[in-house]
């Protein structure tokens, strides 16, 4: 018979290695390029989001955490299936990119599905909402404003007021 000191024991272990397995598969470090395939990254990250055909043969798998995170990892894969790399888009380089003129297409392909859509009837445009962090610990977020034919009139962005944990605006 085991302990009351032992099983805790095992049940904090057991914890860590759960905690240990959430995490390696969040952002899929545990993949290794040139040899994980696209069944392990679906295995490891789950089913993409967005799966986007690349000129060339490769296929970017998107991955959106924007409960978590925020974050948005890209799994690129080449023509044979094996996973070339795995990068964070949603960031300050990133969001800085979109500008007035790009097509929805493009941005869809540079920042991944948006975490909100809004119709703005008045003002005739489609917003996209882009949550993400910003050095660290600032929490940003990325407005990019669309006319109804899919091209970039306007972006906007701004700190996130709302989701800042270390905001206490509204408490």
């Amino acid at each position: 018979m085991l302990s009351a000191p032992r099983i805790r024991a095992a049940a904090a272990a057991a914890l860590a290695a759960l905690v240990v397995a959430c995490a390696a598969s969040f952002d899929g470090r545990n993949l290794k390029p040139d040899v994980a395939t696209t069944a392990d990254v679906v295995a490891t990250m789950g089913e993409p989001a967005l799966s986007l055909k690349q000129p060339g043969g490769d296929t970017l798998l998107y991955y959106p955490r924007y409960q978590t995170g925020p974050a948005m990892f890209v799994a690129r894969m080449s023509g044979d299936g094996k996973l070339r790399s795995i990068e964070q888009r949603l960031s300050w380089q990133s969001v800085r990119a979109v500008h007035a003129g790009m097509y929805a297409e493009e941005v869809r392909a540079l920042l991944g599905p948006p975490f909100e859509v809004t119709r703005w009837p008045r003002q005739q445009r489609d917003v996209w909402e882009y949550p993400y962090r910003h050095a660290v610990r600032e929490r940003r977020v990325t407005y990019v404003m669309f006319s109804y034919d899919g091209v970039v009139r306007e972006t906007f962005d701004m700190h996130d007021d709302a989701r800042d944990p270390e905001n206490d605006w509204g408490r």
